[in-house]
């Protein structure tokens, strides 16, 4: 058969592929690919009725992770986080209690205190006042003196020391103090619980 002038330059620009095995199966694994239908290890296509679906689900179930099998050699860096751990293991992921750490600085010093008030007396066994800032009172009977300073001293305290003018030790004695409507009632007794007449020193501490 003869070929015309005007088709050799055509037939010239034509490549033959040459066909292998090779191509074949390549061309094979594209139709496959294509059609959106896979197969596993042993798997072929169906022709007992069996839909592609439930072969891919039989096929999974198969190829199911075993359990106990997930350890921390598989698990990337940072992909588990706490909302993906049960609360009851949250709960057990508590370490020993630390140690106490360094005491902290010295704070500044704070303002000072208003002082407490004081009052003192001495009053002699005749109910004279010898020394302190007592205002008023004195001998209201044997063993009963009365004392008041320049405010109510109900809210105070009451201290009583029994003494003497001079350096002689003074007899044994007990003494108590009460209040007496904002002044300080000071009862003294001998040992036979008597009234006696001693001298005393008094001191009242107020709140500030």
């Amino acid at each position: 058969m003869s070929v015309r002038d005007d088709e050799q330059p055509r037939r010239r620009g034509i490549r033959r592929v040459r066909q292998t095995p090779a191509l074949a199966v390549a061309i094979g694994a594209l139709v496959f690919a294509a059609s959106g239908v896979a197969f596993g290890d042993g798997d072929a296509p169906r022709t007992d009725g069996v839909t592609a679906s439930a072969s891919a689900k039989a096929y999974a179930a198969r190829k199911a992770i075993p359990r106990n099998s997930i350890g921390t050699a598989q698990l990337r860096k940072g992909a588990v986080h706490k909302v993906d751990i049960a609360p009851s293991t949250v709960k057990s992921l508590k370490g020993a209690k630390g140690d106490p750490g360094p005491q902290g600085p010295v704070g500044p010093q704070g303002p000072a205190g208003a002082s407490p008030a004081a009052y003192f007396t001495a009053v002699s066994g005749a109910g004279d006042f010898l020394r302190g800032n007592a205002t008023s009172g004195g001998h209201y009977g044997v063993g009963h003196y009365t004392i008041a300073f320049a405010r109510s001293v109900s809210a105070c305290s009451y201290s009583v020391t029994l003494g003497s003018i001079d350096a002689t030790p003074p007899p044994s004695a007990t003494a108590y103090a009460v209040d007496e409507g904002g002044k300080v009632g000071v009862y003294l007794r001998d040992l036979s619980n008597n009234p006696v007449d001693q001298m005393f020193y008094l001191t009242v501490t107020c709140p500030a």
